[in-house]
């Protein structure tokens, strides 16, 4: 457990750029059926589709609300600002949902709601709101790029993978077997009503971390971070800076 299986943004990226033919949202997905195209009020102009191809890990470039759901069956549901439903594109290719959006759009004029079997992976670059609830899954892989709001709930997994730069707040609970998180800047990661065995946590910068680990917490500090836990781990520790660790009550 030595090293943190991360860093597959370079993969994610030339996937997305490259030998992929863009498809735009409000037209059609892979050959996907459009099932509906209907506004939403609020000016905002929603494309319900279901993927010819199933999905497992999903990419979004640009600002959005993203809210994921677990069940028998994979569909996406777009609602777009009016005026820019052309600007929005989406693709599934390679078991991954693609999702560009234009810098200059803002995170609520943009909202995709994904029903997906499995989630493995989920990357995203630029300001993004992420909700979640009730996923199951073998390893969960998360990695940020910029500003980004996370809030998963009752989330069931072996492993659960952090990496984040940026503005990043992320808030978890459920159980785990194992999580890692890695994170440079001023970001805060709230998994205190995450149980899990072990927990690694990497800061770099002054971010904030809070865990729950039943066995062995590993905490690395580079700056003036801090790591909070509940449980009763045990705790090994490696400073560089001002960093603090602590308990606290459950």
């Amino acid at each position: 457990h030595g090293t943190i299986p991360l860093s597959h943004e370079a993969d994610f990226v030339q996937s997305f750029l490259s030998g992929r033919t863009k498809v735009v949202a409000a037209a059609a997905i892979l050959g996907a059926a459009i099932l509906a195209g209907t506004g939403t009020g609020d000016d905002m102009q929603t494309t319900n589709i279901e993927p010819s191809e199933d999905f497992h890990r999903i990419y979004v470039d640009g600002p959005a609300t993203l809210d994921i759901r677990q069940g028998e069956s994979v569909h996406v549901e777009l609602a777009v600002a009016e005026g820019h439903q052309d600007s929005v594109d989406v693709e599934v290719s390679d078991a991954t949902l693609f999702v560009e959006v234009p810098k200059e759009l803002d995170v609520e004029d943009v909202v995709v709601r994904v029903t997906t079997r499995q989630l493995t992976e989920l990357y995203s670059a630029g300001p993004i709101l992420v909700t979640g609830g009730k996923l199951h899954t073998d390893t969960l892989v998360v990695e940020n790029r910029g500003s980004g709001d996370y809030r998963l709930a009752s989330l069931d997994a072996d492993e659960l993978i952090i990496e984040a730069r940026g503005a990043f707040h992320f808030e978890v609970d459920g159980r785990a077997g194992r999580q890692v998180v890695e994170m440079a800047g001023a970001g805060a990661y709230e998994a205190a009503g995450l149980e899990t065995r072990t927990a690694e946590v990497r800061l770099k910068g002054a971010g904030s971390a809070r865990v729950w680990a039943t066995e062995r917490l590993d905490v690395d500090i580079a700056g003036a971070g801090s790591v909070a836990y509940t449980g009763n781990p045990d705790v090994h520790r490696r400073i560089r800076g001002f960093g603090t660790v602590q308990k606290i009550d459950q």
